[in-house]
């Protein structure tokens, strides 16, 4: 009994063992004020071939809704797992005396690097255990497994009317990726005047740029050889 009970110690830590290398990696991609203005949801406007492309061969979600309508209330729900009005965070620039705990937190816990060059504009205090590393994570990629944050401030409503910022995110566009202004179709809810066209114009270009950007995203990990073991 005693032989049997130590093979199966044996067996079992060799199963763990292989579990946690097989372990795959996490990219988790954060765009900006971002709705659901993709081909994959059936937008004709957009122009979005990488995201479509993911959705095509991953999970797509069509009973989902975000919790908060601003970018850093939101953050605070995504990271922690829970609704803001829950956790004091719904009013924006709210403060908790004591940050909730982190999902990040639980992945280190589990062996994962946890990378997080983006915004951490969380609408509290970052607590110190919520990751290993604020640097460019594509500069030298961990040997163990990782969780990398890519966030895209790109689509955030403020590059809309700042054309400096506009102009630097869409860059990367061709003529035939430009949405013209004359010709998008509004939401009934939208008065059509020329200044509401133009700034949808602007939002459905700076979602394809954040397109570019993933695109980009994808491309690195298949360069690294790491893109069959990482979740997107």
């Amino acid at each position: 009994m005693k032989k049997f009970l130590s093979l199966l110690c044996v067996l079992v830590a060799g199963v763990s063992a292989r579990a946690a290398e097989q372990r795959p990696n996490i990219v988790w991609i954060f765009g900006e004020d971002m709705g659901p203005e993709l081909g994959c949801y059936g937008d004709p406007q957009a122009i979005t071939p990488n995201m479509d492309k993911l959705a095509r061969q991953g999970a797509r979600f069509t009973r989902c809704f975000t919790h908060a309508p601003v970018c850093a209330p939101s953050r605070s729900g995504l990271i922690t797992g829970m609704y803001p009005t829950t956790i004091g965070t719904h009013h924006m620039r709210s403060r908790l005396i004591l940050p909730p705990p982190t999902f990040t937190s639980l992945l280190r816990k589990a062996g994962y690097f946890v990378a997080w060059p983006g915004k951490t504009d969380f609408n509290f205090d970052v607590p110190t255990d919520a990751f290993d590393s604020t640097a460019d994570w594509t500069k030298k990629l961990p040997r163990q497994p990782f969780f990398a944050y890519v966030n895209f401030i790109d689509s955030h409503e403020s590059s809309i009317r700042m054309m400096d910022k506009f102009k630097k995110y869409t860059a990367v566009l061709t003529p035939a990726e430009r949405h013209d202004p004359a010709k998008m179709s509004l939401p009934p809810y939208y008065p059509d005047a020329p200044e509401v066209r133009r700034d949808l114009a602007n939002y459905y270009d700076l979602v394809t740029a954040v397109d570019h950007e993933v695109g980009a995203v994808l491309k690195f990990l298949d360069e690294q050889g790491v893109a069959e073991n990482t979740v997107v």
